[in-house]
């Protein structure tokens, strides 16, 4: 019981213990409670004072705010008031101003009704006849543009408007993608004069009728495919027995490319067929123009079948003009040619056949190495009868052999036969075990060379008998005198020969130097110049960087047409004045060595091929000189008096130096023609100036009339005649009968005045053959040398544009590409 009594009082006191602590715990957090009230009311009443200050300012503020307000309330009545009175005079403004406009427009539609009904019951545009009715009705038709167009139209509606009439095919205002390309090669065009044109018609808000240079690109990688061809170098043995480069270019399918140039005559409405069974004519022309053999066919079923770019390449190769050699490098094209026999083309969605029917047309040269002749020199110098050589004028009888018999006409099988025969006078001129080079051609298909034929009898029977009667008769006077004249002529010839050589001779050492520079580049032992730091140059091998650069006379520059940096000329293999001179043509294509890739031991190469060029080059001025100063430059020193006048020496001395021939010659050149100071011949195109009657009375005027000037006049003038039928179309029969009476008169005169002359191979094709093939084929003109022969001159503009192309199958490629670039213009366009 005690026990209990004393935990019980210890609880008690335990208890009072713990509320004793609890009691002063809450009176610590009593007292904190109470400085945090404290503190709290401070810092309250501390804000309450600075509301109260802010309160203060806010409504001094808000007094003066109130003030500026009611000033500005006043002020906006004001405004307002004004505003109502301005409001009120533009309402009465636009109602004045929609009143006339409402009259204007009525006004407007009444009239344009008028012209509309005018219009309407009007004749069409085309009935209209005079200036003045056309020009009434174009004001008419702008009246309506403007009405339709609207206020402030700009100059977008009309552009709109024309290129819908374009698309209509009312209006044509632009090129398609193919007339585009076509004018681009028509006419030159370089990327450079396309874009220039096209920023033209841009700068001045004009349309811009050409398609975009990305089109003419596209067209060119069809048309111009290199699938379509091949290049291929060859190592062969010149005739010296030293090794030479060959490259031939070749079409690779000759019957595919012929069917896609017959289906574009057809689809261009060109080709000129009066019955399809009847067949097609197609030319072979082959020949040599300059260092290059061109192979080519033209379809002669055309309106101008003469033009050189109605031709198609077939091959080219840059060596000999022989069927060896024809053979030995365009075999694959001669081949091919040997089995095309007909064109299949679309008509109708069917595929048609049309024969064809194969000439060969070539100058006499080629014409006998493709028959397998000898040659014009031989006895039998006759390709189609066994005409014997050597016979002169007055003694042959027309038709006859020199026996007084008729003369037979050569066969195929004949040729055949006597090329088996094993002694060669037993041949008559055939080569031993020889075949026609192209085996569908018949002896009948050979064209007879028209314009050599022509030109050679004018030039042989009628322009060198001139120049001998003027030195015949100029040999009969005394040897002239000093001449002062003739001295200053001489002196400036020499100057300027010798300037060439110093030239010459400036480009030698430069490439000699250059070969130098180039073998150390190879060899990696070049030594940095320090005008290379200085100088920059699009190619990665550019000379300069050697200090041997600096004895380089040429250190031009240029811009290169590949990658479009400046680079030194000599970098971009040009190595002569001439080539720097035809860079300035923006047509040449000229491109540094990176952007040709062109290795540098090639570059080594073509530096010794042009120091061999040079070289001759080199010898032939040199020989020049020595003539100008010796041979030539006796005439103007006074020393005939010690030697003796012989008729002999006269006559040598006078050839070509006297005053009658001088005005004979001026009489040429007052006609356009001047003589090759090389060959002392005309070409083409002069001798068709010396054979029009004017030219001829003009420049025969020399002469003392007589019965032999007489005959030769006639000669030319009836030579002339024949000249001008050479057209390129078939010939009606009065055309046949003056041209069959051309040849005879032309060989009764040559009879009147060169009868002791020898019959050549041109005159006695012109008397014999020509005839017979004009009324069997009813024209001479139609399949004519003349294209292959202007083919020439635009090859070599082209190998002058690639002439900065260095690698001959990169230049050559370029070549044959633009080529068929003009065929496809010529034949499309």
């Amino acid at each position: 019981m005690t026990s209990t009594v004393m935990e019980v009082l210890q609880g008690v006191i335990g208890e009072r213990d713990r509320l004793q602590q609890e009691v002063i715990a809450l009176t610590h957090e009593k007292n904190v409670a109470k400085q945090m009230y404290q503190g709290n009311m401070r810092l309250v009443t501390s804000q309450r004072d600075m509301a109260k200050d802010i309160m203060v300012g806010l409504e001094s503020q808000i007094k003066e705010h109130k003030k500026e307000m009611g000033k500005a309330i006043r002020e906006i009545k004001g405004k307002e008031k004004e505003e109502g009175v301005l409001r009120n005079q533009v309402k009465f403004l636009r109602d004045a101003l929609n009143k006339e406009n409402l009259k204007k427009k009525e006004a407007f539609e009444k009239g344009r009704r008028s012209v509309e009904r005018e219009i309407s019951m009007s004749n069409s545009y085309d009935s209209l006849h005079t200036a003045e009715a056309r020009k009434r009705r174009i004001e008419k038709a702008l009246t309506l543009l403007e009405s339709v167009a609207g206020e402030d139209c700009t100059a977008d509606f009309y552009k709109d408007l024309l290129k819908q009439l374009d698309n209509k095919n009312l209006f044509k205002s632009t090129f398609s993608d193919h007339e585009t390309f076509q004018i681009y090669h028509e006419l030159g065009f370089s990327r450079e004069k396309l874009a220039k044109l096209k920023s033209w018609y841009r700068d001045l808000g004009m349309i811009d009728p050409f398609s975009s240079l990305h089109e003419v690109k596209k067209l060119e990688k069809e048309i111009g495919s290199s699938s379509l061809y091949t290049i291929t170098p060859k190592e062969v043995m010149s005739h010296n027995g030293d090794k030479k480069t060959v490259t031939v270019c070749q079409m690779n399918n000759i019957q595919a490319y012929a069917n896609m140039c017959v289906q574009r005559l057809v689809d261009s409405e060109k080709l000129i067929l009066d019955d399809i069974s009847n067949g097609i004519s197609v030319a072979i022309s082959v020949d040599k123009g300059g260092n290059d053999v061109k192979l080519c066919m033209s379809i002669a079923d055309v309106s101008t079948p003469n033009s050189c770019r109605q031709l198609i390449p077939l091959g080219i190769y840059n060596n000999d003009e022989s069927a060896e050699k024809i053979k030995e490098h365009l075999g694959e094209v001669v081949n091919q040619i040997n089995n095309f026999t007909d064109v299949t083309i679309k008509v109708d969605g069917e595929d048609v056949k049309i024969p064809v029917s194969q000439f060969l047309v070539a100058d006499l040269k080629l014409i006998y190495d493709c028959l397998g002749h000898t040659g014009g020199s031989s006895t039998y110098c006759c390709p189609y009868c066994f005409f014997k050589s050597r016979q002169k004028i007055g003694n042959h009888e027309k038709g006859k052999d020199e026996k007084g018999r008729d003369c037979p006409l050569r066969t195929e099988q004949s040729y055949k036969d006597l090329s088996r025969l094993i002694v060669k006078d037993d041949r008559m001129n055939v080569k031993f075990n020889s075949e026609f080079l192209f085996k569908l051609i018949p002896l009948s298909h050979v064209v007879p060379a028209s314009m050599h034929v022509v030109n050679g009898c004018a030039q042989i029977f009628g322009l060198n008998v001139l120049k001998q009667w003027v030195d015949d008769q100029e040999s009969l006077g005394s040897l002239p005198k000093k001449s002062r004249k003739l001295e200053k002529e001489t002196q400036k010839q020499k100057v300027e020969i010798e300037q060439k050589i110093v030239q010459t001779s400036n480009a030698l050492k430069d490439l000699a130097l250059l070969k130098k520079i180039y073998t150390k580049i190879d060899d990696g032992k070049t030594v940095t110049s320090r005008s290379s730091k200085t100088e920059t140059c699009a190619t990665e091998m550019c000379v300069f960087i050697d200090n041997d650069s600096s004895q380089l006379l040429n250190r031009t520059t240029i811009e290169c047409h590949g990658c479009g940096g400046k680079a030194h000329a000599v970098c971009c293999g040009i190595w002569s004045e001439d080539e720097y001179l035809m860079t300035r043509d923006p047509s040449v294509v000229v491109q540094c060595w990176s952007c040709e890739g062109v290795a540098v031991r090639g570059i080594i190469q073509l530096c010794d091929e042009q120091s061999i060029d040079l070289k001759n080059v080199q010898d032939e001025l040199q020989e020049s000189f020595k003539f100008v100063d010796t041979e030539f430059f006796i005439i103007v020193r006074n020393v005939f008096r010690d030697l003796v006048e012989t008729n002999d020496y006269r006559t040598q001395f006078w050839k070509g130096n006297g005053l009658l021939r001088k005005e004979l010659e001026n009489g040429w050149k007052r006609n356009g023609a001047d003589m090759c100071a090389f060959k002392q011949d005309f070409d083409g195109n002069h001798i068709a100036k010396l054979l029009k009657p004017e030219s001829i009375d003009d420049y025969c005027s020399v002469f003392t009339p007589s019965s032999k000037l007489e005959s030769m006049k006639s000669f030319l003038i009836h030579l002339g005649k024949i000249q001008q039928l050479c057209v390129a179309r078939d010939l009606n029969a009065e055309e046949m009968d003056e041209m069959d009476a051309c040849i005879n008169i032309c060989w009764e005169r040559v009879r009147e005045f060169a009868e002791d002359m020898n019959m050549t191979p041109k005159l006695h094709i012109l008397v014999e053959h020509v005839m017979p093939y004009v009324r069997r084929f009813r024209t001479l003109g139609k399949m004519s040398e003349q294209s292959i022969e202007s083919f020439h001159a635009l090859y070599n503009r082209l190998q002058d544009r690639f002439k900065s192309i260095r690698n001959d199958s990169t230049r050559y490629s370029h070549c044959f590409r633009v080529l068929l670039f003009f065929n496809y213009v010529s034949m499309n366009s």
